[in-house]
């Protein structure tokens, strides 16, 4: 069960940082300077953003009520570390 927590939390993780609007700009700048080619992702409008926000926690949400709490734990360590080798690997 925790697995798929995971699982569905840190596929909504990926979605939102690889739309990311600051992200985005930065690689824009960097395109301008000629420093990498075209960037061709755009931002998701605000609502998209927060119903990936929204799938972000629910299922730690959903553990915690169902008192599944090793479960939690282990969701909320996966999808923490998850979330920083996202962010090592895009950067």
């Amino acid at each position: 069960m925790w697995l798929l927590c995971t699982l569905v939390s840190v596929v909504a993780l990926g979605l939102a940082a690889l739309h990311d609007p600051k992200r985005l700009r930065f690689r824009q700048k960097l395109f301008r300077v000629g420093a990498i080619g075209r960037v061709e992702a755009q931002p998701w409008p605000v609502g998209a953003r927060r119903l990936l926000a929204i799938l972000m926690v629910l299922p730690g949400v959903l553990l915690g009520i169902m008192g599944l709490w090793a479960g939690f734990m282990l969701w909320l360590g996966l999808t923490v570390t998850a979330g920083w080798l996202l962010v090592e690997i895009i950067s």
